[in-house]
C-alpha cells in the first residue's frame, strides 16, 4: 500500500543520506583514507581499493586483510592494471576481471589538484556487483578525491623543500671559494632536513 511504499523509500533515503553525511565529515576530518573506505562497507558490502593508475596500492578496506584471495595483492602492494582491451567502459566507470583474484571489479580514475591520477576500485567479493554500484562509486570517489588532495598538498610542500634545498647547494658550489661556503651547505642541508622531518611528522599524525 502507499504507506508501506513511502516508509520503504524513506528508509532508503535515510540510509544513503546518513552515509553521505558521514563521508563528508570523514573527508573534512583528519581521519585516514581507510576510515573513509571502511565507512562505506554498509553501502557496497564489498571491499574498495585506491591505487595509482599503474597499480600501486595506496589504501584499501580493512575487510581485505581477512580475505585470502587478496593477500598476494596486499603483500606486494600492487594490483593488476587492465589494458584497454580488457575493460568495458559504458560511463566513466569501467568493468574488468582481475587475473590474480579472478574477481570482477569496477573502477574509475580521479585526479588531484596536481593532476596526479588515481584509481578507485570496487571488488566483487562478498556479494555480486549491482548496476547502482557504478553511481555510488562515482559519488564516493568525490570524497576520496577530496582526501587525496589534502595529502598531495603536503607532498607538494615536500617537493618544494627539496627543490629549494638542491638549488641552494648548487648555488653554493658555483662559487669559486667552496671552503668559505662549506658551512652554508651544511646549514642549508640541516634546515632542509628539519623541515622535511616536520612535514613527514605532520603526514603521519
Amino acid at each position: 500500500n502507499p504507506e508501506e511504499l513511502f516508509n520503504t523509500v524513506q528508509r532508503i533515503f535515510d540510509t544513503y543520506d546518513a552515509w553521505d553525511e558521514r563521508m563528508q565529515n570523514l573527508a573534512l576530518s583528519e581521519r585516514t583514507l581507510k576510515n573513509l573506505l571502511d565507512g562505506s562497507h554498509r553501502i557496497f558490502h564489498n571491499p574498495i581499493m585506491v591505487s595509482t593508475t599503474d597499480g600501486f596500492v595506496i589504501d584499501y578496506s580493512s575487510l581485505m586483510d581477512t580475505m585470502p584471495e587478496f593477500q598476494e595483492i596486499l603483500q606486494h602492494n600492487q594490483v593488476t592494471v587492465c589494458g584497454e582491451g580488457e575493460k568495458d567502459c559504458f560511463t566513466e566507470v569501467c568493468h574488468y576481471q582481475d587475473p590474480v583474484t579472478q574477481k570482477n571489479n569496477l573502477f574509475l580514475d580521479i585526479y588531484d589538484k596536481n593532476r596526479n591520477a588515481y584509481r578507485v576500485i570496487l571488488v566483487e567479493a562478498t556479494r555480486k556487483l549491482k548496476i547502482y554500484d557504478e553511481y555510488l562509486l562515482t559519488h564516493l570517489a568525490k570524497y576520496i578525491q577530496q582526501m587525496l588532495e589534502k595529502y598531495t598538498v603536503l607532498q607538494a610542500d615536500i617537493s618544494y623543500t627539496l627543490d629549494r634545498l638542491l638549488s641552494n647547494i648548487l648555488a653554493v658550489f658555483s662559487i669559486n671559494n667552496v671552503n668559505s661556503n662549506a658551512s652554508k651547505i651544511v646549514d642549508d642541508y640541516m634546515v632542509g632536513s628539519e623541515t622535511l622531518q616536520d612535514i613527514r611528522h605532520a603526514t603521519t599524525n
